[in-house]
């Protein structure tokens, strides 16, 4: 008796016996689901790890944005990264939101939290490569973050294992290669958040 699967067959191209697992790149910040991780520590992780991105300036030659975070140090990105953070921001605290207000808000809790917190912690890595890195130039950018912004701007927004396979054999690393943040105004558009 065979089985029908909806999942992608790997292809020579996309698997093989020297990497079966493809999608699995090094540049991807693992997703984890932490039993251990009580309710309150979930919720002050995601607290103390809060962020301010700036208003839109006057000036747009000026290359580096100053992010605040919670904690009242300033990291500083290139100026092509606020609209994404907005967007990846708002992503986060929308859906903790929408979880508690549901109409069973502990159940969306168990099924959504380690989601919630895979948003925090990208946000909290790229914060920490960019202080790794610093001074910045212009046109530095994150991987692990780009490629997270690359399947959020395709609309694919969950961080999961099956989900990241799927976007793998949907479209390979050959969108990955694209530098996401010179979408430009098709970005603008995407986060429904007015251009600088």
């Amino acid at each position: 008796m065979s089985t029908v699967s909806n999942e992608p067959e790997a292809t020579s191209k996309n698997a093989s016996p020297e990497n079966p697992t493809p999608w699995r790149h090094p540049d991807e910040l693992p997703y984890i689901r932490r039993e251990d991780w009580s309710q309150d520590l979930m919720l002050a992780y995601l607290a103390q790890n809060a962020f301010s991105v700036p208003a839109r300036g006057n000036n747009t030659s000026i290359p580096l944005i100053q992010i605040t975070c919670r904690d009242g140090s300033i990291v500083s990105l290139p100026r092509a990264y606020r609209i994404p953070l907005m967007f990846v921001a708002k992503f986060q605290w929308e859906s903790l939101r929408l979880v508690l207000n549901a109409t069973d808000p502990l159940a969306e809790w168990q099924e959504y939290k380690f989601d919630i917190i895979h948003v925090s912690r990208l946000c909290h890595h790229l914060f920490q490569q960019a202080k790794a890195a610093a001074p910045l130039e212009k046109a530095w950018r994150s991987k692990m973050f780009d490629r997270v912004l690359t399947r959020f701007y395709h609309k694919w927004l969950v961080n999961r294992e099956w989900s990241i396979k799927n976007f793998y054999f949907e479209f390979d690393e050959e969108e990955y290669a694209i530098d996401v943040l010179r979408y430009g105004a098709l970005i603008y558009s995407y986060f429904s958040i007015p251009p600088p």
